[in-house]
């Protein structure tokens, strides 16, 4: 939360029928408001809570105690997954454990690890009801039209550059 950059994508995605899976930040929270709690997935901690979150939060304690965290973290490592010898599964792994770093785990990814696998979790079992799956991608659909370029740039238009827009003939 607070770092979040897949906005536009989310919207994109959401125009397609897919489901948000992500924390509750940015394109995010206008996505939650168009289509509801029951047909988004949000996860973690919230923008407000981080600041209290950071001040205790030791991602190295993470890696150690979140069930199933530590094998996803070493599979950069240990030749489960191969980056072509570029070094750079390392240092990611590096990034996000290693207090060496000025601020490791800046986007507080392991703190939502959590959060997030019960979420991937409850979004997988609830894909079994395919009825119900469509219905929530149907709103998703449905509800991305506050979404549309025509409507964005309408708003810039008034709001923005305080223009009105020339009628098409």
């Amino acid at each position: 939360a607070g770092k979040e950059a897949s906005g536009t994508s989310n919207m994109k995605f959401m125009m397609n029928g897919a489901l948000t899976l992500g924390t509750l930040d940015g394109a995010n929270v206008e996505i939650l408001d168009a289509v509801g709690a029951d047909n988004a997935y949000i996860f973690g901690a919230t923008e407000d809570e981080l600041p209290g979150l950071r001040r205790y939060y030791d991602p190295r304690v993470a890696y150690e105690s979140v069930p199933g965290l530590k094998r996803v973290l070493d599979a950069f490592i240990d030749g489960t997954l191969d980056d072509n010898g570029t070094g750079w599964f390392a240092d990611l792994r590096r990034s996000l454990i290693d207090s060496g770093y000025e601020q490791s785990d800046v986007y507080y990814v392991l703190g939502d690890f959590a959060a997030y696998r019960e979420t991937k979790d409850r979004m997988a079992a609830d894909y079994a009801d395919q009825r119900a799956w469509q219905r929530r991608a149907w709103v998703n659909i449905t509800g991305s039209g506050r979404f549309s370029s025509d409507r964005t740039i309408s708003d810039y238009a008034r709001e923005v550059w305080r223009i009105d827009p020339e009628p098409i003939a």
